[in-house]
Formats: C-alpha cells, sequence, structure tokens
C-alpha cells in the first residue's frame, strides 16, 4: 500500500524561518474542529549538501558530506560536469545539479534521487509517528536567507470530515553559513513538553555550532556511520560525545543484526558452545568503500568474548588487508583480518558485509564458522581452504536497511542500545591500537 493511500498532504507553504509556527498553527485550523497538533516529539534531521551526496552516489566523490564547497568538491564537481558535456566551472548550478539527478536516476531506475530524501524520510517517519520533523538542507549555493517550507501529513479519509492532523514538517533551505547560528531558532520550534531527537546524517564534528547548540537539548543524536567517508574517525567523535554523556544511536549498527544473531546461533548447540573460547582467527571481508560494518563487527565479537586489542597492521594489496591482535580471555593470542573486496557496482550501503569465516588453529577443536552474503557470496575466503570443513550459514539480504527505514525503526525505542555503547568503545580500541 502507498504512502498516498494511508495520508493526505497539505499544500505546502512557504514562508520564513520566524512565520512557520504561525503558518503550522492555521494548517491545524483548517484540518477541522477534530485535528490535533504533533504530539509524540520532534525529530530534527540534519541532511546536507544534495550536491556531495549525488557526487558521492555516482563515484565521483570520496570526500565528507559536509556542504563545504572546498577544492575536493570543486574538482569532482569538474570532473562530472566533463563527463557529463557541461561546461566546466566547479560549481554546483542548476543545470549540474539536473545532470547528476538525471545520472543517478537512470542507474538507479525506480529508487528515488537524493534530491526528494526529505519527502522519503517523512513519508517513511509519518506512517508511524504523529510528530513535528524539521529537515534542515544546506546547500553549496543557495539563498543567505534561510527559507521554510511547512506543510502536515494526517489520515486519509472518505469525504471532508474532520481528521487528527498527524505530522508536521518544516523543511529549512539555505547556504551551509546560513544555519551556523541557527541553533536557539531551531529549538524554539521544538514542540513544547515532548522529546527532541536529532539525526545527523554528517561528520559529527564537536565543534560544529549548529550540532554544539542542538546537542544539550537532545535525548537521542541518531548518525549513520555508513553515510561517512573516515569510519575510523567517526567512531572516535561518537565515543567522545558518548564519554561526554550523549546517548548514540547508529543505524549501521542496526544493519548487523542478522549477522549477529547467525553467529550467535552457530554457537548454540552444546558440542560447538564449548569451542567458542578456541576462535583465535577471524577474516571479515567487506564490500569496498567503507569499512565500518566490518569494524563494528568485530568490535562486537571481541566485546562478547572478552578479547583486548593489542595492536594492528595496514598490509595493503588488491584487499587493503588490515590485520588486528588481540589477546584473549584465557591469553590466547587471536589475529582477525579485514578485507576490502571491489565491486562492480554498491548497493544502498556501502561497505556491505561479504563474508565472516571464524576458526581456530587448534585443528581439534569443532569451532569453525562461515557466514556469507546471500548477495555475493564468500568465493575469497572459500579459496582459502578448508572451507569444506567450516559450519556455514547465508546471510539473507534485508529489504529495509536504507538510512529512511532504519530511521523510522531506530525511532520505535528512540533510546541508546548498551550493547553498541559497549561495542563502540572496544571498536575505538582496536582503532587506536599501534603497529605491530
Amino acid at each position: 500500500m502507498s504512502v498516498a493511500s494511508l495520508f493526505s498532504q497539505t499544500p505546502t507553504q512557504r514562508v520564513s524561518l520566524a512565520e512557520t509556527e504561525l503558518a503550522l498553527e492555521q494548517l491545524v485550523a483548517g484540518g477541522g474542529a477534530g485535528s490535533t497538533r504533533a504530539c509524540s516529539f520532534t525529530l530534527i534531521l540534519y541532511l546536507p549538501a544534495e550536491e556531495q551526496q549525488l557526487l558521492s552516489a555516482l563515484g565521483w566523490y570520496a570526500g565528507p558530506i559536509d556542504a563545504v564547497a572546498g577544492d575536493e568538491t570543486r574538482t569532482a564537481l569538474s570532473r562530472a560536469q566533463a563527463a557529463l558535456g557541461l561546461p566546466v566551472t566547479g560549481q554546483a548550478d542548476e543545470a549540474t545539479l539536473t545532470a547528476l539527478r538525471q545520472s543517478l536516476a537512470a542507474r538507479d531506475g525506480a529508487k528515488a534521487t537524493l534530491d526528494r530524501r526529505s519527502a522519503v524520510f517523512t513519508e517513511r517517519i509519518a506512517r508511524q509517528h504523529p510528530c513535528r520533523l524539521i529537515l534542515i538542507c544546506p546547500q553549496l549555493l543557495g539563498s543567505p536567507e534561510i527559507t521554510a517550507e511547512v506543510s502536515a501529513y494526517r489520515p486519509a479519509e472518505d469525504g471532508d470530515g474532520d481528521g487528527l492532523l498527524y505530522c508536521e514538517t518544516i523543511v529549512l533551505r539555505g547556504r551551509q553559513d546560513a544555519f551556523r547560528e541557527v541553533g536557539p531558532e531551531l529549538l524554539r520550534l521544538k514542540r513544547p513538553g515532548l522529546p527532541l531527537y536529532l539525526y545527523w546524517e554528517a561528520e559529527a564534528t564537536p565543534n560544529h555550532p549548529l550540532l554544539a547548540s542542538l546537542l544539550p537539548s537532545c535525548q537521542l543524536l541518531m548518525v549513520d556511520s555508513a553515510t561517512v567517508a573516515a569510519p575510523s574517525q567517526e567512531f572516535r567523535r561518537y565515543h567522545e560525545l558518548q564519554e561526554q554523556g550523549t546517548a548514540i544511536a547508529d543505524l549501521n549498527w542496526l544493519r548487523l543484526a542478522a549477522w549477529q544473531e547467525l553467529t550467535a546461533a552457530a554457537y548454540d548447540p552444546p558440542q560447538r558452545r564449548l569451542g567458542l573460547g578456541a576462535i583465535d582467527r577471524v577474516a571479515i571481508d567487506y564490500e569496498r568503500g567503507n569499512n565500518g560494518l566490518a569494524l563494528l563487527f568485530l568490535g562486537w565479537l571481541a566485546n562478547r568474548l572478552g578479547w583486548e586489542p593489542r595492536w594492528q597492521q595496514r598490509l595493503g594489496g588488491d584487499y587493503d588487508l588490515r590485520r588486528f591482535g588481540l589477546d584473549g580471555a584465557d591469553g590466547r593470542s587471536v589475529e582477525a583480518e579485514l578485507g576490502s573486496l571491489p565491486v562492480g557496482e554498491s548497493g544502498d550501503v556501502v561497505g556491505e558485509l561479504v563474508g565472516i569465516r571464524l576458526s581456530s588453529t587448534d585443528e581439534r577443536v569443532d569451532c569453525g564458522t562461515l557466514l556469507c552474503s546471500e548477495t555475493t557470496g564468500c568465493m575469497h575466503m572459500e579459496t582459502g581452504g578448508r572451507a569444506q570443513q567450516l559450519y556455514t550459514e547465508t546471510v539473507s539480504p534485508e529489504h529495509d536497511r536504507t538510512s529512511e527505514e532504519l530511521l523510522a525503526r531506530q525511532l520505535q525505542q528512540a533510546t541508546g542500545d548498551p550493547l553498541y555503547a559497549e561495542t563502540l568503545g572496544t571498536t575505538v580500541a582496536l582503532i587506536e591500537t599501534t603497529s605491530g
């Protein structure tokens, strides 16, 4: 069933930032006597730089999504313009944006192009939550003044009877620098007496003026380490914020659930449970582009089995191998290897796990396990030999792994996961080990 059949949307009104509350009040009044205001929470979504997101999705840009028109962004724009037959200016003019959107739409078929992400987020969340959404969409180019677009969703109904206003939305647009000092004004748009959550789809730089002004009032900071250029650096930032008392939820953590469940299930049988402590070799393959999921899985495994990170080596090569040394709970030396595999075309998530192999140097122990992605398989691991001796399972892909779907799921609990908090600490310890 489509969202359109579940909800009706009021016409969008373009107003100034100062006029948004009055405009929403008028929308509610126009909904009839039975209409009520959003009554669950206020959610601020920071979705910066459509230009950088388009360039990144199309393979021309590998830098941070930060709405800063630096040299790397200008170079990427110039390359894209040359490839698309446009005048090479290094600027994100409307013709370039249109061509980038069309290129992504042609490549991804029916998938929503990134310029519609604010609408997609609204639709996903409005299915379940009568809330107020404030979407911040800074651009590389745009007005130095912030403009606001307000609208509302309510349950679809027959006839013209009164209905309950379900979800209020405020979409704010403008240049990046226009949002630097706007935090206090945004906080005044929060629904009184209701919790405030923040989804920050960018590098969580602690000294970012807008982030710094919003965090003290937020009950939960939600991020997605699959969307950043340098997950290792970002995990450090998340851990620093966590140590300062900020509750954090990483949507990438939710993508690990199937791998974690099958790993645990592989050692449920009594005859294999005893072999769990004998594991001392771990191999994790992931799709090239983002090693966040691989690092999180290794951090989770080390945390659960009581392994202490000691050293790491960057081996490079075709698979950009990275090796970690850890001390097992019983004094056993554990080695873990992360391998980055090239793929023809990434899916919705960059850095998906491809395969995981757990084994022991003690040939007498029955603890070998091989988990393989259903979509990409584990050929690299199987060619390493001994695959026939391993307990093997296939991890089926989930169909709700995009940021939009996972954010709606995370809001069902709207709290941080204590196990993620522990895992994040172990993951940062892995990252910060010195060369062995």
